[in-house]
């Protein structure tokens, strides 16, 4: 597993079809393997990120499963990843994927639809101050078999995304 954190460079924020989200774009971001694993993960410094908050009650498996509109993007691992999280009975609450190669990478967070968060999310987005956010427990692999988690190639060639079953810690900067 590893870690993802990355620090907004600039905030909108948006109401929608009873979801509210903050999102932007940033290239001030960090992706480690901190535990040592034996495997790596995909080098995407300088790349920037499009990352999305969003307070709903869909899960972001689901959204990248009605999201695809080009067929050779869905990846192979897709009955790998459905069997995994009915497994575990967990559904991801964040995702980490390319598009496309000239676009950016994007990072998607969902929570349920909480006043709570979206009070303090409004809140950082008001004050002119950044968020940090520090999402943890990425599933990658080693090798390129077809399993729930991500490879190396999968991500940066294939466009397969990378999910993680936990909640990242969010911070104002």
């Amino acid at each position: 597993m590893s870690s993802f954190e990355i620090t907004s460079q600039g905030i909108n924020a948006a109401y929608y079809e009873g979801e509210f989200s903050i999102s932007g774009t940033s290239t001030a971001h960090k992706l480690d393997n901190k535990d040592d694993w034996e495997w790596t993960v995909p080098n995407i410094r300088d790349v920037p990120v499009h990352w999305r908050i969003s307070l709903t009650d869909k899960d972001v498996f689901t959204a990248y499963k009605e999201l695809l509109w080009k067929p050779e993007h869905t990846t192979p691992r897709l009955q790998h990843l459905e069997d995994y999280f009915a497994r575990v009975e967990k559904m991801p609450v964040g995702m980490l994927r390319r598009w496309d190669h000239e676009e950016p990478i994007s990072l998607a967070f969902h929570y349920p639809n909480d006043p709570t968060l979206a009070a303090f999310l409004m809140g950082v987005a008001t004050s002119g101050k950044e968020i940090e956010i520090f999402g943890h427990g990425w599933l990658w692999s080693k090798g390129d078999e077809p399993q729930p988690a991500a490879s190396v190639p999968g991500f940066v060639y294939r466009f397969e995304p990378a999910f993680t079953l936990q909640h990242p810690v969010l911070s104002m900067k």
